[in-house]
This record gives C-alpha cells, sequence and structure tokens, in this order.
C-alpha cells in the first residue's frame, strides 16, 4: 500500500511539473514594445500601452512571433479587442520573421481589425506605427497555434469554354494574391479572386495562355 501511495505522490509531482512551464507560457503578456523575436503558441499580444493603457504618440515598435513547432503547424493571432484612431494609426503584419516579409491579407490594419490572422512561414512580424496626436485604447489578442485556413476551389462549377479564342476581363489585381504551383481543383489556392475554365481540346492542339499585367506587381 506504501507503494501505491508513492507511486501516486511520484506521479501527481511529474505532472505538476509538467503543467507549471505551460500555464505560466500561457498566462504570458507580450507587449509589442517588448521587441525581438518570440517562439511561443500561446499567450496574449497587447499594444504599447498595455491592456488597460492608451498607446503612445508617434510610436515605432516592430516584433516577431514565430511557431516551435514545424509545418503545417501556424502560429494564430485572433484579436478580441481593437480600438485604434482610423487612418492615422496602423498596424502592419508580415508573413515572415521580418518587415522585409511580404504583407498578409488586409495589412496594414487601422480602420478594420484584423480579426483571426495566420501566416505561412511559421512566423508573423507586426510593425505599429502611431501619428503625433489622438492615442486610443488599442489592442487585444489571443495568441495559440494550429493548421492555417485553406482556401479552396471546386471545380466543378467550372466555365465551359466552347470555342477558342477566349478573351476575356476578369482580373485577380489589388487581390494580394500569389502565384501558386498547386492543382488549382480542390487545393489551397490564393487568396483573392479565383478563376476556372475547363476546356476539352482535340487531338494534338497546342493551347496558349496569355495573361496582361496591368499593375506594377
Amino acid at each position: 500500500m506504501l507503494e501505491v501511495m508513492k507511486m501516486i505522490v511520484r506521479i501527481l509531482i511529474l505532472v505538476f511539473l509538467a503543467l507549471m512551464p505551460f500555464h505560466s507560457h500561457y498566462a504570458q503578456v507580450y507587449n509589442i514594445t517588448t521587441g525581438g523575436t518570440i517562439n511561443t503558441c500561446a499567450g496574449s499580444f497587447v499594444d504599447p500601452g498595455g491592456a488597460t493603457g492608451n498607446y503612445g504618440n508617434n510610436d515605432l515598435y516592430e516584433i516577431t512571433f514565430c511557431t516551435p513547432f514545424p509545418p503545417p503547424l501556424q502560429i494564430i493571432f485572433n484579436f478580441t479587442v481593437w480600438d485604434v484612431e482610423a487612418g492615422a494609426d496602423y498596424l502592419y503584419v508580415y508573413d515572415g520573421p521580418s518587415s522585409a516579409s511580404p504583407m498578409v491579407l488586409g495589412s496594414p490594419f487601422s480602420a478594420i481589425s484584423p480579426g483571426s490572422i495566420s501566416g505561412t512561414s511559421g512566423c508573423l512580424t507586426f510593425v505599429w506605427d502611431s501619428d503625433g496626436a489622438n492615442p486610443f485604447p488599442g489592442w487585444e489578442a489571443t495568441i495559440s497555434c494550429g493548421l492555417p485556413p485553406v482556401y479552396c476551389i471546386n471545380c466543378d462549377t467550372a466555365a465551359v469554354i466552347t470555342s477558342l479564342p477566349l478573351i476575356t476581363t476578369q482580373t485577380t489585381c489589388n487581390n494580394c494574391d500569389n502565384y501558386s504551383m498547386a492543382d488549382a481543383c480542390g487545393s489551397a489556392y490564393m487568396n483573392g479572386d479565383d478563376y476556372t475554365y475547363e476546356y476539352t481540346p482535340t487531338v494534338n492542339e497546342v493551347i496558349d495562355i496569355t495573361l496582361n499585367n496591368t499593375s506594377n506587381y
């Protein structure tokens, strides 16, 4: 009986020690003024004024968060509070380890909350830039890790091309799209507007596709 009790005590101690760092990490509050790179999957992320104060004038801060886990897990931020001066103060979010990385869809954020955001690189970099007047309460966001959302195309509704040539004016400009080598049907694809077509070629037919660039990208 004594040996059984000792074993139970050992198990309880091991469980307690295992949970201690997780609980402490989960309660961590990360202020953007901390800067640097933080590897985490838990806690909360706040503006320079913290959870109870306003951010300052002429703020300019940068911080990077990365998931400690390998792909496909990504770090995710869910903004539960968002109150900044619209059109004057901006939170830039980059999909990568620095502000040289590409911006996520919708960035920079000002009038509209980021909502729930994740990237594709395993890291998200935030740059906060406020103007010289009217500080607001700022933001709060919870941090977690998980699988990123999947944007899929259903080719069952593809437009059927009956004859060539086909000339269209459809565009994906200004939709923050990235080129993708993935198969179109039923796979992760671009975040903006997507168009699908179906064409049955004749034997040995060669098809040319021309895309016209109408922007600077």
